[in-house]
């Protein structure tokens, strides 16, 4: 069992390292650490945790693309470089990996549900559902998220992702 002050110390690293790094005006940032991080401030630590882990799941999960540590990081970032700036391409490898991308990103940056992607899952997804044993109707999230994505990259990483950007 922790202590409240290892708690503290832990709570603390994380609005630190992970929650206030979030935003992105630095200005905000200095007037919450100010907050927060003043000692004579009266926080529930253990409260403040609980809540962090709650509202940051990915936080928990330490091998996770979302760390830049998921099981196949190279391939994954070695993908995001081929990968067009805005749009889809003539490649279904390469629209499968963008959806599932875009997922993803969606999910872990504004909570977004995976339904929210209906029409892009149904046209780039959907075909490939047994190869990537995706359930169409489950909305991944967590380990099952990490889980899809790993399905995705071992199904395509010795696919030809070349491709011409659609207009």
């Amino acid at each position: 069992m922790k202590t409240i002050n290892e708690i503290k110390q832990e709570t603390k690293t994380l609005l630190s390292t992970k929650v206030l790094s979030q935003i992105s005006d630095k200005s905000v940032q200095n007037i919450l650490r100010t907050i927060l991080f003043d000692e004579t401030t009266d926080i529930d630590w253990s409260y403040a945790l609980d809540i962090i882990n709650e509202e940051m799941p990915e936080l928990k999960m330490e091998n996770t693309y979302w760390n830049s540590n998921g099981k196949y990081q190279q391939k994954i970032n070695k993908f995001n470089e081929l990968m067009p700036s805005m749009g889809y391409t003539t490649n279904d490898y390469m629209n499968l990996f963008i959806t599932i991308s875009k997922v993803y990103y969606r999910k872990y940056n504004d909570g977004d549900s995976i339904f929210e992607f209906d029409d892009r899952i149904r046209k780039y997804v959907r075909p490939f559902s047994t190869e990537i044993n995706f359930d169409y109707y489950k909305d991944y999230d967590g380990q099952d998220l990490e889980e899809l994505v790993n399905g995705v990259i071992e199904f395509i990483k010795n696919k030809d992702l070349s491709y011409q950007e659609i207009s």
